[in-house]
C-alpha cells in the first residue's frame, strides 16, 4: 500500500477517553490507517491562551496505558508527535513510528537535529517529519527511517499558502487546509507520480473538437458515479495507493449515492440536470 491515511486526533479528545474510543473507532470505519496525538509538557504549551485544557490532552506515562488498550480494542493503531526529549522514553515501548512537527523538523533541513529529533532518530524506528521547506537540502534526506510529508505550518491554512511545485520530493502531504481540493491535489499528484514509476506512458494529444473524436473505452471517462465508482472498486493502482479497506468502503458509499439518484429520478438516464440533483445538492454546490 503506497498512501497510509492518518487520522489527527492530537489534542481534541480534550481528556476524554470515551470521546478517544469514539474517534479511533470512527477513524478505523472510514478507511484510516493510524491515530496520532501530542505529547507536551508544561514549557511546551505555556505561552498558550488555552494551556489549562491542552494539559488534559497531551498523552503522559500515567494515560499510555489506557490509550494504548483502547487502540487494541478498536483495532487501529496509533502514533505520537513528543514535543519534548523526555517523551521519547515512556512512548517507545507502545509506538512503532513517530512524528515530528515542522517546528522541530526545521533542524533537520538545516542539518543541525535538536536533541528531540536525535533522540528519536535512535530509536530507529519510523519517523514521520512535515515539512514546510524542500528537504533535500538535509544530509537526512536519503534516510529509508525518514519519511518527508508536505506541510504547511500556518494553522488553518489556505489553498492559496500551498505549493505542491516540489510534491515529488516528499514522501506525502500533511493538511492544515479546509479546502478540500488540498488532499485532492496531493492525491492527484501521487497518482502522476506513481504513473511516472511505472512507466504508464501517455495517449496521443487530442486535436480539435473532443466531443466528436471516438477513444478506446480503456481511455473514455464514466459517463455517471455509477460507472466512476466500479471502476474505482476494480482499480489495481486504487488498492496500491489507499488500501483494500478504504476502496472498499468508498466505493460502496458512492454506489449508494447513484442507486439513490436512480431512485429519485425513476431510473431515467439524461444528460440533463434533474430535479432530484438540484433538491440534494444545490445547497453545497
Amino acid at each position: 500500500m503506497l498512501i497510509r491515511i492518518v487520522a489527527e486526533i492530537g489534542v481534541n479528545w480534550d481528556g476524554d477517553l470515551e470521546v478517544v474510543k469514539d474517534m479511533m473507532q470512527s477513524s478505523k470505519d472510514v478507511g484510516c490507517n493510524y491515530v496520532k496525538f501530542q505529547a507536551f509538557n508544561e514549557d511546551v504549551i505555556k505561552e498558550h491562551p488555552e494551556k489549562e485544557r491542552l494539559m488534559k490532552a497531551t498523552i503522559t506515562s500515567k494515560n499510555i496505558e489506557e490509550i494504548n488498550s483502547i487502540s487494541k480494542l478498536v483495532g487501529i493503531e496509533w502514533f505520537c508527535t513528543p514535543m519534548y526529549e523526555e517523551a521519547v522514553d515512556f512512548l517507545d515501548p507502545y509506538v512503532n513510528r513517530y512524528k515530528i512537527r515542522v517546528a522541530d523538523g526545521r533542524s533537520l533541513i538545516t542539518n543541525k537535529p535538536s536533541k528531540l529529533v536525535n533522540r528519536v532518530l535512535d530509536t530507529r524506528k519510523e519517523v514521520i517529519v512535515s515539512a514546510e521547506s524542500n528537504p533535500t537540502q538535509s544530509i537526512q534526506y536519503d534516510n529509508s527511517d525518514i519519511k518527508w510529508l508536505y506541510c504547511v505550518s500556518k494553522y488553518p491554512c489556505t489553498f492559496e499558502d500551498l505549493d505542491f511545485e516540489n510534491m515529488s520530493d516528499f514522501y506525502g502531504y500533511s493538511n492544515h487546509c479546509p479546502d478540500i481540493l488540498a488532499p485532492i491535489t496531493a492525491a492527484t499528484l501521487g497518482a502522476g507520480i506513481l504513473g511516472i514509476e511505472e512507466k504508464i506512458l501517455p495517449t496521443e494529444p487530442i486535436i480539435g473538437g473532443a466531443y466528436n473524436i471516438k477513444v478506446a473505452r480503456k481511455h473514455q471517462v464514466p459517463s455517471n458515479l455509477g460507472e466512476a465508482s466500479s471502476l474505482f472498486y476494480k482499480s489495481k493502482a486504487a488498492r496500491k495507493l489507499f488500501g483494500e479497506l478504504f476502496v472498499d468502503h468508498f466505493s460502496d458509499t458512492r454506489n449508494w449515492e447513484y442507486n439513490q439518484y436512480r431512485k429519485g429520478t425513476k431510473f431515467l438516464e439524461t444528460d440533463k440536470i434533474t430535479d432530484w440533483e438540484l433538491s440534494r445538492y444545490f445547497e453545497i454546490i
